[in-house]
């Protein structure tokens, strides 16, 4: 049985935000993605999927990817993701602060 301070929350009364709200964290990618040089003579584009877990402290925890398109623009997907670090509202239950995951698409145009 798992310790309730490991549980991980899927749904939850108020889930966890980035910085307010999720458009400020599509811009925040949009700003941070460094498209890399392969992707323009590969021509790949689309959107890698990862499940991120937001700690109750709003720190992150395990980044996994869900759905990757390529090596490297996952490698980078998860890089961005980091960078938002500590800039997250825990998720809320019951009145409490509860690790949550959540399911962020990033973004891959050429």
């Amino acid at each position: 049985q798992e310790d309730a301070e490991d549980e991980v929350f899927m749904i939850v009364e108020e889930p966890a935000e980035f910085e307010g709200s999720m458009d400020k964290l599509k811009a925040f990618i949009k700003r941070n993605i460094q498209i890399p040089d392969e992707m323009n003579t590969l021509n790949i584009s689309g959107v890698v999927i990862l499940e991120i877990i937001i700690n109750p402290d709003g720190s992150l925890g395990e980044i996994k990817v869900l759905r990757g398109l390529d090596p490297v623009l996952d490698k980078e997907a998860i890089r961005v993701i980091k960078l938002t670090d500590g800039k997250w509202k825990p998720a809320g239950q019951s009145g409490q602060k509860v690790k949550s995951s959540l399911v962020i698409p990033v973004k891959f145009e050429l």
